[in-house]
């Protein structure tokens, strides 16, 4: 009788609490999915502070073979060639903290001093494809600025033409006026 009842009360604790919810559980509260083109790169920034912990982990869909690059300072390049291949030069930026070119990169960094870091996400090879991006922190998106500037000539030769053509077109009005 107590063969059953025991029996019993392991098989309902089973059912009850599966064996899934025992293992142990990963504190991702961010998550975010992008589809990439091969030579491209998305950044995102996050704050920590001294001591403070981030796990990073990065999953593909398909064969893209993404790396994960961690910078202390703000990027101001993609460090990408016009041949969509990755720039060496990476590397040996002096603002480079740590860096994963895994199948399924991650990174788990403890923050030696409290300011904004950087993580740039690029697809090196295989094709397009779409990355799931889980992290412990949440994370903001950060453009570089990617527009050409006008040559100066050229704005200068534009506003100097304006100007000529509007002092004409007030001549004009001033004279038929008179």
């Amino acid at each position: 009788m107590r063969y059953r009842k025991t029996t019993l009360l392991i098989l309902l604790t089973f059912f009850l609490l599966p064996m899934n919810n025992l293992k142990a559980q990963n504190n991702y509260i961010f998550t975010d999915i992008h589809q990439m083109d091969v030579g491209s790169s998305i950044f995102y920034l996050f704050d920590l502070n001294t001591g403070a912990n981030i796990k990073i982990k990065l999953s593909q869909y398909d064969y893209g073979n993404f790396t994960l690059f961690l910078f202390g300072e703000r990027p101001s390049e993609t460090y990408i060639n016009l041949d969509k291949k990755l720039d060496n030069r990476i590397f040996s930026d002096t603002s480079l903290i740590e860096y994963n070119t895994s199948i399924d990169p991650s990174l788990d960094y403890d923050a030696i001093e409290t300011k904004i870091y950087y993580i740039q996400i690029i697809l090196v090879n295989n094709g397009s494809d779409t990355f799931i991006i889980k992290a412990t922190r949440n994370l903001s998106r950060y453009y570089i600025p990617l527009i050409p500037g006008f040559p100066i000539e050229t704005t200068l030769g534009i506003i100097i033409i304006t100007g000529i053509v509007i002092i004409l077109i007030h001549k004009k009005k001033i004279k038929t006026n008179s």
